[in-house]
């Protein structure tokens, strides 16, 4: 599925549209890959404002310490593999989580072999052309193959897709 990005308005949207879909499952992976400045981040950031405790988490790029932990319901784990040497067992761990959600940005640093049965892929890719972004996104596991079907629906109505 590719996401039209035109604006912050349309990247908020797109956010708020995957919230509301992902957060009956509780335990949603989302790997996240593109060049720095593509608004990896600042998905994470529209994403936990709609859901619990959202309100309170200062979604930052987590480069230097390699992951946060944000006060939702569910917790959120934002992981950044930027600056990442070498995998720790943690973060492994966390790609397992049954109840949490999880964001990895860089997760192209992350052998295939270790990327978790059930996830989101979001590829961003600048457009340099009035500062547009394309999101192309891979559903692997059936209840988010289920959400796939229903974000194409919404993503249609909002001009997005």
């Amino acid at each position: 599925m590719e996401v039209s990005i035109t604006s912050l308005k349309h990247l908020d949207i797109f956010a708020k549209s995957m919230a509301n879909l992902c957060l009956p499952l509780r335990g949603c992976i989302f790997l996240l890959k593109g060049e720095i400045g593509a608004g990896k981040t600042t998905f994470v950031r529209y994403f936990l404002k709609y859901i619990s405790g959202g309100e309170k988490a200062e979604v930052s790029s987590p480069s230097f310490n390699l992951y946060n932990v944000y006060p939702t319901k569910p917790e959120t784990i934002h992981i950044d593999l930027y600056r990442c040497l070498y995998l720790e067992d943690e973060i492994l761990e966390f790609l397992n989580t049954k109840d949490q959600l999880v964001f990895v940005e860089w997760c192209e640093r992350i052998p295939e072999d270790f990327w978790p049965e059930k996830f989101i892929f979001m590829e961003f890719k600048i457009n340099n052309y009035k500062n547009r972004r394309r999101i192309y996104l891979t559903f692997k596991g059936d209840k988010l193959l289920l959400i796939k079907t229903q974000l194409e629906k919404i993503l249609k109505e909002q001009g997005l897709l």
